[in-house]
């Protein structure tokens, strides 16, 4: 069964006013769709040396940022069935009130491994109510003929903030300590991320041409997908792409520290990490809409494996500007990684051409 992506009937005008439409949403997703699992992925490296320090764990036993993810993976189909009845602003609401909780959890935990563990495993359990798939799902409904620009543009936001949000609290844990450091995460998730998505996320409303359904639109059944072989080469490659990139999140700071760099020199490096996830994010998702795809995603992964051989030999003896580029570099297909998922998925049953003007499909 071949799915093929539809010519848009939008002319230039309706293009234009999907900015206007969606700006609320972009905006809300944009800033607060990094607070909440994103936010514990993002900065859980930073507690690593201070809970070893205090605690006498080994790094390997406080490293759960990629269990959380797995068991994360696991719930997520079953969240995305959930977030197709009930909407994704009531997800986000109660993902990130949960994501306050937890980090004040973190910031009250005593030593005792069964307590850090088991905050561990809640926040394993929450974190598909806050994963970037709930605020791509939310932008989505809004955007079509722009939609790679759009998610491109909402996902560089999270990774702004990092740049921001990541020596903020390297410098809060070195001033006052590891506590400081999650109360500081609590805050941000319950005082800023919470208000944000009340006041501003929400879905287009359901019947319109953005919002349609898209089983009606191509006639597809859920099972189709299951029987399409594009499917299954994109869950493998995002597989692929998940492992290999996804182990920087959390090993980044230490790794940088192990090679000479002192905690505030490797925040910053964390920093430059980000901000090239950003920019690519929103350069990515432009370069999506105009040219084929697949020459601009392997094109990105391709630097992103320059950047990690030249981790290889970045040390603090060859200087701060070669470890960012090693960094920066690296940081292109975290960032485009995102884009890739929720483009190709959506591109797959509905929308315009993804090569505007020829018209070819995602297995072409």
């Amino acid at each position: 069964m071949k799915i093929s992506a539809r010519r848009s009937s939008y002319n230039a005008s309706e293009a234009t006013s999907e900015w206007r439409r969606g700006f609320k949403t972009l905006a809300a997703a944009s800033i607060a769709g990094g607070m909440g699992y994103s936010l514990f992925l993002n900065t859980a490296g930073l507690f690593l040396l201070p809970l070893q320090t205090e605690f006498g764990w080994s790094r390997t036993a406080l490293s759960i940022g990629p269990i959380v993810g797995l068991v994360a993976a696991l719930f997520a189909p079953i969240m995305g069935l959930f977030i197709d009845r009930i909407g994704v602003r009531p997800v986000a609401i109660y993902g990130m009130l949960a994501s306050a909780l937890l980090f004040a959890g973190f910031a009250t935990m005593t030593p005792s491994a069964y307590i850090f563990y088991g905050i561990g495993a809640l926040v394993a359990l929450a974190a598909p109510l806050t994963s970037p798939g709930v605020f791509s799902k939310g932008v989505a409904t809004w955007f079509r003929v722009h939609i790679g620009g759009a998610l491109g543009i909402s996902m560089s936001g999270v990774s702004l903030l990092f740049a921001t949000i990541t020596p903020l609290t390297a410098y809060i844990i070195t001033q006052h300590g590891w506590r400081a450091g999650y109360w500081t995460l609590a805050g941000i998730a319950g005082l800023v991320a919470l208000p944000m998505i009340v006041a501003g996320f929400r879905e287009a409303p359901r019947g319109s041409l953005v919002a349609g359904d898209a089983r009606a639109a191509t006639g597809m059944q859920a099972s189709d997908i299951f029987r399409d072989s594009r499917f299954w080469l994109l869950l493998l490659f995002f597989f692929v792409a998940c492992v290999s990139i996804g182990g920087y999140l959390n090993q980044l700071v230490p790794l940088m520290v192990d090679r000479g760099y002192t905690l505030e020199k490797a925040s910053l490096l964390a920093s430059g990490y980000y901000i090239s996830v950003g920019v690519s994010r929103v350069l990515i998702g432009f370069l999506l809409d105009r040219y084929r795809p697949t020459i601009v995603s392997a094109g990105a992964v391709a630097l992103s494996a320059i950047g990690a051989t030249l981790l290889l030999f970045t040390n603090h003896e060859l200087g701060f500007a070669v470890a960012l580029l090693s960094v920066s570099l690296i940081g292109l297909a975290h960032g485009a990684e995102s884009d890739f998922i929720a483009f190709f998925i959506l591109r797959l049953w509905d929308g315009p051409p993804l090569f505007p003007g020829i018209g070819y499909n995602v297995g072409d």
